[in-house]
């Protein structure tokens, strides 16, 4: 009778284990996957629709002046000596509009809004007034001599330029950024001013007196930046966000050959992500900023408040020199004159953005970390750290909520002599940046508790109640395994 009782409590035992094993490796992460599936799929009136529709909470903007402390030797030839000033904060806002929905496509435009954040800006204002890369002579004289017009700018160049003709400028942050520095004042002088008026530089606007201007990021806070089409998810919920075509197009028409990688739209607007993040699969991000997809790698995995996640940076190959053994030569148009390879292209960690931008702007990593010895050497004050520096993505791998993240790139343009410009005679062709920033996102407490309590409380209990079953069910086979082993050797000791 014992031995039977020992053999029930034994299955009893092992059919605990075994049913912890299946609910716990075969039950419970179908109804998981269900239910995330359920929360994350954009349906029009799902939470997840409305915080795709309108991001809840304003992204820091932060921006970085590199501020010229020895403006009368840089226009001598001298290295400039470069001071950062910043962060300059902005609260970044984000709103899709013309949204519709058509065989699992949503197509929308996204507007942004950037306010200027006083508080986390500290003691730094809009206001402030800096020594700057004069950007619009600069832009305007090296699309002027690619379009074969630089003479005739160069006759009018003191009035199109108000007198601001070298090469570092003074002028307020606000200016840089959003507002604009102002040239070609009430449109004079008349032809030339319409000329550069009809160039579609996407940095320039135009005053309600016919002056000119140029700024960093006006056109952002004004027009959408761009038409989107995306995978709402449903037949696929690995596609959730995917960008099916951009501007109508499923690939872009920017650089070389319309078929090769770098035309290539891949990964989604940023504001969203599919859930089941592995490690061993890339994650992509569409930039209209700058006209191509950025791939991101695994790096480790990552605690943000407490919850697990997995951070993606940057891939190595982003800002390599382009060359035909890493398929990246349709990076290289041959457009920005500057330091180069022999073959006309950009050095490693540096990005032409001309056809992006139509001005001769330059993309980097922050203060040019990674990028090539002579770009680095080519100005004093910069500090690269992979850690303040580089892009990457903190991403929560069961339901695909970014945690973190920062997008940051500088922005550069040569400086050089051109030919029969006076004002720039004595210069030291080199790379000069002068802003980089650092577009970045934390989730809040609110949504981080709602993360907790919607789905990650209950992946705790589950994984709680899936090795209490094993554990116990395991334990009381053993110890009854044990007891009918130590029983058996009992009855042979007595039966000798």
């Amino acid at each position: 009778m014992g031995t039977v009782c020992f053999i029930v409590f034994f299955c009893i035992g092992l059919v605990v284990a075994v049913l912890g094993i299946v609910l716990g490796w075969a039950v419970y992460p179908v109804i998981v996957d269900d239910n995330i599936i359920k929360t994350v799929v954009l349906e029009e009136g799902s939470e997840a629709y409305e915080r795709w529709e309108e991001v809840p909470f304003p992204l820091d903007f932060k921006v970085y002046i590199f501020n010229i402390t020895n403006k009368d030797e840089v226009i001598a030839g001298k290295k400039p000596n470069l001071t950062e000033i910043g962060p300059y904060v902005y609260k970044q806002y984000r709103k899709k509009f013309d949204i519709s929905l058509e065989d699992g496509i949503w197509t929308y435009h996204q507007q942004q809004k950037f306010v200027f954040d006083e508080k986390k800006s500290g003691e730094l204002l809009e206001t402030d007034e800096v020594d700057i890369l004069n950007v619009p002579l600069n832009a305007i004289l090296q699309v002027a001599e690619s379009k074969g017009l630089l003479d005739t700018v160069n006759k009018d160049l003191d009035e199109i330029f108000l007198g601001e003709t070298d090469i570092v400028i003074r002028t307020q942050v606000k200016n840089l950024l959003f507002e604009g520095i102002k040239f070609c004042e009430k449109g004079r002088p008349l032809v030339i001013c319409l000329a550069i008026r009809n160039l579609p530089i996407k940095t320039l606007r135009k005053g309600d007196d016919n002056s000119l201007y140029i700024s960093m990021f006006n056109h952002k806070n004004t027009k959408p930046d761009g038409k989107y089409e995306v995978f709402d998810g449903k037949d696929n919920i690995e596609d959730l966000g995917r960008i099916a075509k951009w501007e109508g197009s499923s690939t872009l028409k920017i650089w070389s050959g319309d078929d090769s990688t770098c035309n290539m739209i891949n990964g989604t607007d940023s504001t969203i992500y599919a859930p089941r993040v592995y490690k061993n699969k890339d994650i992509f991000i569409y930039n209209s900023d700058i006209c191509r997809s950025v791939r991101t790698r695994f790096e480790k995995k990552v605690f943000y408040q407490g919850i697990k996640g997995f951070r993606y940076v940057a891939s190595e190959e982003t800002l390599e020199a382009p060359s035909v053994e890493n398929g990246t030569m349709c990076f290289c148009l041959n457009q920005t004159i500057g330091i180069t390879q022999p073959n006309g292209c950009l050095k490693k960690g540096a990005m032409e953005l001309y056809p992006c931008f139509d001005s001769h702007v330059v993309l980097s990593y922050p203060h040019f970390l990674d990028a090539d010895e002579e770009y680095q050497s080519g100005v004093n004050g910069l500090s690269p750290d992979k850690d303040l520096h580089r892009i990457f993505l903190d991403i929560e791998p069961n339901t695909g909520t970014p945690l973190r993240g920062g997008k940051r790139v500088q922005f550069n343009m040569f400086i050089r002599k051109l030919e029969n410009v006076v004002t720039t005679d004595h210069l030291t062709t080199l790379l000069m940046p002068f802003m980089w920033i650092d577009e970045g996102v934390e989730l809040p407490d609110e949504f981080i508790d709602f993360l907790n309590t919607s789905l990650l409380d209950i992946l705790l209990v589950l994984a709680i109640v899936k090795w209490v079953l094993v554990g116990v069910g395991g334990t009381v086979a053993i110890v009854f395994i044990m007891v009918l082993l130590f029983k058996k050797k009992s009855d042979d000791i007595k039966s000798v």
